[in-house]
C-alpha cells in the first residue's frame, strides 16, 4: 500500500521508479549495454572489454539499488524516507553536473542523458518540497 497521499508525488517518484528500473536492466544485461554506450558516447569503439563489462553492470545494480529504495520510498510514511529522499536530490544534482560536464567536454553525442539527469533532479526538488522534508520545514 502506498503510504504518501501526495497524488503529485507519487507520480513522480513512479515515473522514477520505471527509469530506473529501466536502466538497471539496460546496464545489467550485455546487449543493451553495447547499444546504450553506442548510442550515447563519441569514444566507444562498440567492444565490450571485461573491465568495462563490470564498471556498465555496477552502473546498473546502483539504478536497481535505487529502484528499490524508491520503491520502499513509496511505501513507508513520508517521515521515513526523508533522508533517502535528501540523499537522492544531492545524487541527482551531482549527476546533473557530471552529465553537463560530459556534453560540453563532446564526450556524449547524444543529449539525452543530460536531460534525464536534470529532470530527474527537478523531480525529486520537487517530491521533496511537496512532501515537506526539505530543510526548515515542520513535519
Amino acid at each position: 500500500m502506498i503510504k504518501i497521499e501526495d497524488n503529485v508525488s507519487v507520480v513522480l517518484l513512479s515515473i522514477a521508479l520505471v527509469f530506473n528500473l529501466m536502466y538497471a536492466f539496460m546496464h545489467i544485461f550485455d546487449p543493451f549495454a553495447v547499444l546504450f554506450l553506442e548510442g550515447i558516447s563519441s569514444s566507444f569503439n562498440g567492444e565490450m572489454t571485461a573491465d568495462l563489462d563490470a564498471m556498465v553492470s555496477n552502473v546498473g545494480w546502483f539504478f536497481m539499488i535505487f529502484a528499490i529504495g524508491i520503491l520502499m520510498t513509496l511505501i513507508v510514511p513520508k517521515e521515513e524516507s526523508a533522508v533517502f529522499l535528501r540523499v537522492l536530490v544531492v545524487a541527482s544534482f551531482i549527476t546533473s553536473i557530471r552529465m553537463i560536464a560530459y556534453y560540453m567536454e563532446g564526450q556524449l553525442v547524444d543529449p539525452a542523458p543530460m536531460i534525464l539527469s536534470i529532470l530527474g533532479f527537478i523531480g525529486f526538488s520537487v517530491v521533496l518540497r511537496r512532501l515537506g522534508l526539505n530543510k526548515g520545514t515542520t513535519l
